[in-house]
């Protein structure tokens, strides 16, 4: 029995020593656990992946602007000066009791109406983009049969622009003036002046371009009438050509 019972404690020490060694050479269990793999791709009609926005291409820089219609409207600001330059045919009724009525045999003149260049200044002032107000004065003259004729009218103006845009309209009224000089000795200085005033109206229409930053070219076409008296008046359609200055 002894024999036996030493044998089974040998096997016994041997099983508790092979056990230790192997606990030894084994390498430690990690303390974390591994990541998660992948997922397969998606097959099927799942969404398709999003992509990327594509950046739009810069413009070039030498590239031009493309030009609008509103660049060429004139920025109206406060305050406007205006000059031009035209032509009017007059005609001139001088009978009566009136200033006129010792006019020389031949009258204004032979003709029907009489054509000469004339000259138009004007001082404004924009209360909205599409109205202003002011004042003008024109002057046409003319040397005729001998006498130098001034027919002129001095005016409250109003300018209207219905879209704000370059067409307007405009009307005005004040001093009407009529100025004759005659001179009864050719070539003689001598002279003797005819003059009276009255009322004047002025009605027209036009179109302004902008030329370069406040200033603008403006076209237009004017009726002008004088009542200088009972029977004593004048009148003449004109055109013009002008430039403004808004400051």
């Amino acid at each position: 029995m002894r024999f036996w019972r030493s044998l089974g404690m040998l096997a016994l020490a041997m099983i508790v020593l092979g056990g230790s060694a192997r606990a030894q050479g084994q390498p430690p269990a990690p303390s974390t656990p591994p990541a998660p793999a992948a997922p397969p791709p998606a097959t099927g009609t799942g969404a398709p992946p999003a992509t990327a926005p594509t950046a739009t291409p810069a413009p070039k820089p030498n590239a031009k602007a493309p030009r609008s219609s509103q660049s060429r409207i004139p920025t109206r600001r406060s305050w406007m000066m205006g000059f031009s330059y035209g032509y009017g045919s007059a005609n001139f009724i001088g009978a009566g009791k009136d200033a006129f009525v010792a006019l020389p045999p031949d009258g204004f003149s032979d003709q029907s109406r009489e054509s000469a260049p004339l000259v138009q200044f004007r001082f404004a002032y924009a209360i909205s983009h599409k109205v202003a107000v002011g004042f003008e004065r024109i002057d046409w003259s003319k040397k005729i049969n001998g006498d130098q004729w001034k027919l002129s009218a001095t005016t409250a103006m109003g300018t209207w622009f219905p879209t704000a845009g370059g067409w307007y309209l405009r009307g005005g009224w004040g001093v009407a003036s009529a100025h004759d000089k005659h001179f009864p000795v050719e070539d003689s200085n001598a002279n003797i002046q005819y003059s009276d005033d009255g009322f004047a109206f002025v009605g027209g229409a036009g179109y302004e371009y902008r030329l370069w930053k406040r200033w603008s070219l403006a076209l237009q076409a004017d009726y002008v009438y004088g009542a200088l008296g009972e029977n004593t008046a004048f009148n003449y359609p004109l055109g013009s050509l002008g430039l403004n200055w808004w400051f």
